[in-house]
């Protein structure tokens, strides 16, 4: 019941649209309206004399043609960010990876110094040891 009365509404709506009307309404609607509307254009170019038809026919040609193109032309420009994000991703793991690195050269540099102090500590307490042993020795 709630079919046929749809499909009722839908045939009143599309008897008082022209059949321009109709071919914009493919553009925005659903994949089951589209099919309605369709098969309404096509009852409607039975009815048609040839040369009616045949602009017709053009016209829902030159729709369906731009409707692919622009859906070729999103589907690039997608391709593209996607691309483009890609490289974006690419160059932060590289540039995290260089970060890495430095940081640990920094890291290994400043062990290395740690290492240089605590050596030159051992060997100036060793000296003052050697030289307080030698005053001792001397006084004595």
């Amino acid at each position: 019941m709630k079919i046929v009365f749809s499909f009722l509404c839908m045939s009143m709506l599309l008897f008082s649209q022209s059949i321009n009307e109709q071919i914009h309404a493919l553009e925005d609607a659903t994949p089951e309206k589209r099919v309605e509307l369709m098969n309404h254009i096509k009852e409607q170019l039975i009815a048609m004399n040839h040369e009616k038809r045949m602009k017709t026919i053009h016209a829902l040609q030159a729709k369906l043609q731009r409707k692919h193109e622009n859906h070729e032309q999103r589907e690039s420009i997608y391709l593209e960010r996607e691309e483009q994000s890609d490289e974006r991703r690419l160059e932060a793991h590289e540039r995290h990876e260089q970060m890495q690195e430095e940081h640990q050269r920094g890291s290994k540099l400043h062990q290395e110094l740690h290492q240089h102090q605590e050596l030159h500590q051992h060997q100036e307490r060793r000296e003052s040891s050697h030289i307080k042993r030698y005053e001792q020795h001397r006084r004595r």
